[in-house]
């Protein structure tokens, strides 16, 4: 273990990992990593086994598989924990191949460990999540002139909106970190950079990062699927962040599109809208930097609010707070 690696696991607390490998050798590879980092494994499955619904909640997922996608799948039906999906593991005969590999494990899941919960908070029952005070997730989408946009729309907001918001913009990697304080200076609400295992709250502005897919389940927590990317051209790509709450969500889901050059969003944004009525807003074109990206849904005819950026957060004020005075 390098000496990088030692002073993470020491700075570490105490976690208990479950660890999903398509052999006893490699859970057995899998085990001494985690040992090394000086935590508890809880337990150690086949992806056949991830089929089962017992309800287990260990602090962490550690996933190497051939069926890694499936598993993930498996796993967010039936268990809170978030996920990790680590590279496929080469063989241990390929004695400085598999060192070099282990190394980089122990590191991406010192990073891990370190946002996830605690083994006594990963105890939380599934209807523990699912009371969250939240009663509708609204995805922000933005993409050229969306920061200035989403500050104005954040300003005008109530802090007691019964909403959970997730904030898509496309942005190059390392500035997304920035956003939460470029459009939240002025804003009641709390806006938040995702880290992993970070779950939909209510009153909070979720960034989602630019350069790692996330995918967020049935009960709301957010997982970083690690060694995987968003898929091409757009980072974040709108659509599949869009896709993926609505599979959850689809009655409690609404979409905001503001100012952008492209029609990433629009996709989903109206399959959504077809499938469940979901509420579907666009920022006024004259007011956008850009106005490809509000226009690309307008044009559909099935937008239901075309305003300013700050009318569309009063209009929302009044969606849950009917007396609310313009």
């Amino acid at each position: 273990m390098s000496d990088q690696t030692a002073l993470q696991s020491h700075e570490l607390g105490q976690y208990t990992i479950g660890i999903v490998a398509d052999s006893a050798a490699e859970q057995m590879q899998l085990r001494a990593v985690v040992d090394q980092l000086g935590q508890k494994v809880s337990y150690a499955l086949t992806p056949d086994q991830t089929l089962d619904s017992t309800p287990l909640s260990p602090s962490l997922w550690l996933v190497v598989s051939k069926d890694a996608a499936d598993v993930f799948d498996a796993l967010v039906e039936w268990s809170e924990s978030p996920i990790f999906i680590a590279e496929d593991m080469p063989s241990s005969d390929d004695g400085l191949i598999f060192q070099q590999w282990s190394q980089r494990l122990q590191q991406k899941l010192s990073k891990a460990l370190a946002a996830a919960p605690t083994a006594v908070e990963s105890d939380q029952t599934a209807a523990d999540v699912m009371q969250e005070t939240w009663q509708e997730v609204w995805v922000l989408a933005s993409s050229l002139g969306g920061p200035e946009a989403v500050r104005v729309f954040l300003q005008h907001l109530r802090e007691d909106l019964p909403v959970s918001f997730v904030y898509a913009q496309h942005i190059e990697e390392n500035f997304d970190e920035m956003l939460p304080g470029v459009v939240g200076k002025h804003s009641s609400l709390e806006v938040t950079y995702c880290g992993p295992s970070e779950k939909l709250r209510k009153g909070v502005v979720t960034v989602i990062p630019s350069h790692n897919p996330i995918m967020v389940n049935a009960f709301g927590r957010i997982d970083y699927l690690l060694n995987q990317s968003w898929n091409k051209p757009y980072s974040p790509n709108i659509d599949q962040i869009i896709d993926n709450l609505a599979e959850h969500f689809h009655d409690r889901l609404g979409v905001i599109v503001f100012s952008g050059m492209c029609d990433d969003g629009a996709k989903a944004a109206l399959a959504a809208k077809d499938k469940a009525n979901i509420p579907l807003w666009a920022q006024a074109p004259e007011e956008c930097i850009c106005a490809a990206m509000p226009e690309s849904v307008i044009a559909s005819g099935q937008v239901d609010e075309v305003a300013t950026a700050k009318v569309l957060a009063e209009k929302l004020n009044q969606r849950f707070f009917p007396a609310t005075e313009f």
